[in-house]
């Protein structure tokens, strides 16, 4: 017969007891915690999205900058061999997007277009000067836009008419943050209209 140490029972008693109790006690998450898995997953999109409006919304002013400047650049080349732009208020759209001014990119059914995809159109305001003209802008992509050319920045700088209020550099108008926040208003209505020569 065969004597069995009581500590090595006792031993294997707790060990069983362990084994035991660890089955018991195991399991899939609690609804709490999946919860708090979710909860954190949403703050993440959130934020996330957010991040992307910014650098989308950045994005889309750089690039409306780059095509007001290639624009201007592009339609005074285009007539450089010209004695005029045409006459006074004369559409002259077409003939710059004829003329390859504007990427293909920013060609929507035969009309330029900005990065918000609203309509430019290009005036001939008299013989020597014509206007690029954007709608529909929002309201931080106007004020970086109506600061985009100066008098001091570019020499063919005539103006720009922010819904109404022109700005030409002159005394009381110049054109600079603080006059271009106030003629931008809230929303993502803004009419911005550069004049050059």
């Amino acid at each position: 017969m065969r004597i069995i140490h009581p500590i090595k029972l006792i031993l294997s008693e707790i060990h069983d007891m362990k084994l035991n109790n660890a089955r018991n006690t195991e399991r899939g998450f609690s609804l709490l915690e999946l919860l708090l898995v979710i909860g954190v997953g949403a703050l993440l999109l959130l934020a996330g999205l957010a991040t992307y409006r910014i650098v989308t919304q950045g994005n889309n002013i750089t690039e409306a900058q780059r095509l007001l400047n290639a624009a201007k650049i592009g339609i005074q080349t285009l007539y450089q061999n010209q004695a005029t732009y045409g006459t006074n208020a004369t559409p002259i759209t077409d003939v710059v997007v004829n003329g390859g001014v504007f990427p293909s990119r920013y060609i929507v059914g035969g009309n330029p277009v900005d990065p918000w995809r609203n309509d430019i159109v290009v005036t001939a305001v008299n013989p020597a000067n014509f206007t690029i003209a954007l709608q529909n802008v929002p309201e931080a992509a106007c004020v970086a836009l109506g600061t985009a050319f100066t008098p001091e920045s570019d020499a063919d700088f005539v103006e720009v008419d922010i819904n109404g209020t022109t700005l030409d550099g002159t005394a009381g108008n110049e054109v600079d943050v603080a006059n271009t926040q106030g003629a931008c208003q809230d929303d993502a209505t803004n009419s911005l209209t550069w004049n050059f020569i």
